[in-house]
């Protein structure tokens, strides 16, 4: 009989750069990397309120699915710019039909 063994999804590292961020032409990355393959990945900044401030859909690494990236401009999804403050942001992935999350702190500072 054979077994086949498949982890479960483990997020391996997941970065927010530069932070605090301080200058609004500066544009804010976000990586993530996990131990399997992400089919997507999404990026949720939130308020400290907890109000949506904007939703950014990921980038897959062109080399290495486990690898996605997203870029912010620092403005809200109404193309207003970000007000200085601690905002945050959820890491969404979907992997096998399943939905992974983790969250991190940013500092936007004016």
């Amino acid at each position: 009989q054979t077994v086949q063994f498949e982890p479960d999804f483990e997020w391996i590292s997941v970065l927010v750069f530069p932070n605090p961020s301080r200058h609004p032409d500066e544009l804010t990355v976000f990586r993530a990397e996990g131990n399997l393959p992400m089919e997507e990945m999404d990026v949720f900044v939130y308020a400290a309120d907890g109000s949506l401030v904007r939703r950014i859909q990921g980038v897959a690494d062109s080399a290495d699915a486990r690898i996605w990236r997203v870029w912010w401009n620092q403005q809200t999804a109404l193309g207003l710019e970000a007000a200085t403050g601690i905002y945050v942001c959820r890491f969404e992935a979907h992997v096998n039909g399943k939905t992974y999350s983790r969250t991190e702190k940013l500092a936007v500072i004016r």
